[in-house]
């Protein structure tokens, strides 16, 4: 469900993102990954990534091997490391705090994801930008517990211990890996390179 207090257009740093049109409330869904499901069984797998959909870089994980795309524009909400929303119930974005009118929607994608595959460099502009977004494990403790509540519950099922910022334990980006996006990149720029090419 797209909520009608949303609406899609252009972000000065992301491309396309999704702004608040009027003020939310926490707990407020944004928008569900209620589109097309993938699965697969081995870690050789890949979601498809072709233009212009790029699924693998907008579905959102939902297991260890499946992922879940978005039939409305939950696909375009964009990263922060210091986010307004979170996810619920594996595919749903929800308000994490009050959103005020003209200020742009965003979830920590880290919330949902740790593949040991998937990666991208972050320029989101936060204070507390990790540099680097590669998964649950590498997500620090204090944002673990500000998160309370709002990562993906397939991600709880197990206990997965901090690693360490991935900035520092995989080291800077010197190669587009994972799906080669860095936050604030759009399909067909120079810092946006799909798995694979």
């Amino acid at each position: 469900m797209d909520n009608p207090k949303v609406k899609v257009q252009a972000s000065p740093k992301f491309g396309m993102g999704l702004f608040a049109v009027r003020a939310i409330e926490p707990g407020e869904e944004i928008a569900s990954f209620d589109g097309e499901l993938y699965s697969w069984t081995t870690a050789d797998e890949h979601l498809p990534n072709d233009p212009p959909l790029y699924v693998e870089d907008h579905a959102i994980p939902i297991g260890e091997w499946s992922a879940r795309d978005s039939a409305g524009f939950a696909r375009v909400a964009n990263h922060s490391c210091d986010p307004n929303c979170g996810i619920r119930d594996f595919v749903r974005i929800v308000a994490m705090r009050p959103v005020a009118a003209g200020e742009e929607i965003t979830w920590d994608y880290d919330m949902a994801q740790d593949d040991g595959i998937w990666d991208m460099l972050c320029r989101c502009g936060s204070p507390i930008c990790r540099g680097r977004v590669a998964g649950y494990r590498f997500l620090p403790p204090d944002r673990r517990e500000a998160y309370r509540g709002f990562v993906s519950a397939w991600l709880l099922e197990h206990e997965r211990p901090f690693a360490g910022r991935a900035i520092d334990v995989l080291g800077p980006v010197h190669h587009l890996c994972g799906s080669g996006r860095i936050a604030g990149e759009q399909p067909g720029t120079d810092g946006y390179r799909p798995k694979g090419s």
